[in-house]
């Protein structure tokens, strides 16, 4: 009987409980990054800090639990929050006040985006000495310092020059040039992150090789969007991915030269 209680005792003693978490703002809109176990920080005797970066829906933000079985580490979120309004209460969205006649299950739709957040969970029970395995919502979640899955580093050399250069992240960094079948550049703009600072990309040609439309620029909200007249003068200028401004340019060498008398 003594020896069951010490080792109820001991099992007891070694439970990890979640004893607090922080939960971030919306850090990034990487679709690419991975859920993963950052850092594993002991924060004195009895407390470990675990920093577990997730993917849910902008900011649908909710709550998150901790349990534990052998080597096992269990994490369950969710980041889509309803609630219930009582019967007989009154909301207010915006200037409208709206009567609720009775108990209203509210829900709060996802969004079109994906977030990347961070918990920052205090535990208590863990032992630092084991290999924990994590499980986040049924998958099992990895520990590495790593954001992005790893990928074989490639790059080119043109001119003397590195051009081409993927990450190992994947993502384009530095010039990039690329050539159609015909051997026509198609794009020549400077990379850093997998996202376009300058340059020119998505350049296209009719059959006679002639440059019909490009985009330049950097991120998409300053991008420029340009069309040309076959001759090679500015047809169109719009300005932003969604081209919600366009200004329209004649082509000068259709005039006509006024004869000097």
């Amino acid at each position: 009987m003594l020896l069951s209680l010490l080792c109820v005792a001991m099992i007891n003693a070694q439970d990890i409980q979640l004893v607090d978490y922080y939960m971030s703002e919306c850090q990034s809109h990487y679709r690419s990054e991975i859920e993963r176990i950052a850092e594993i920080n002991q924060k004195d005797s009895s407390l470990t800090e675990i920093v577990f970066s997730a993917k849910g829906n902008c900011g649908m933000m909710d709550s998150i639990t901790v349990s534990h079985h052998a080597d096992s580490i269990f994490l369950n979120y969710d980041f889509r929050k309803s609630s219930i309004i009582p019967g007989g209460d009154t909301i207010q969205i915006n200037d409208t006040i709206f009567d609720i006649t009775e108990p209203t299950f509210t829900y709060y739709a996802p969004t079109m985006c994906d977030c990347c957040f961070t918990f920052n969970l205090t535990l208590s029970g863990y032992d630092d000495s084991k290999n924990y395995t994590f499980i986040g919502n049924g998958k099992e979640i990895p520990v590495t310092e790593h954001r992005f899955p790893l990928k074989p580093v490639s790059f080119e050399i043109f001119e003397g020059d590195t051009i081409n250069y993927s990450d190992l992240y994947g993502f384009k960094q530095g010039r990039w040039i690329l050539r159609n079948q015909k051997g026509l550049i198609t794009e020549d703009a400077n990379y850093e992150n997998g996202n376009v600072i300058s340059g020119k990309t998505d350049k296209v040609f009719d059959n006679d090789d002639n440059l019909i439309s490009e985009w330049d620029g950097g991120m998409c909200w300053d991008c420029i969007q340009l069309f040309y007249y076959p001759s090679g003068n500015l047809k169109r200028k719009c300005f932003g991915f969604y081209s919600e401004k366009c200004e329209d340019y004649p082509d000068e060498s259709t005039k006509k030269k006024r004869k000097i008398k």
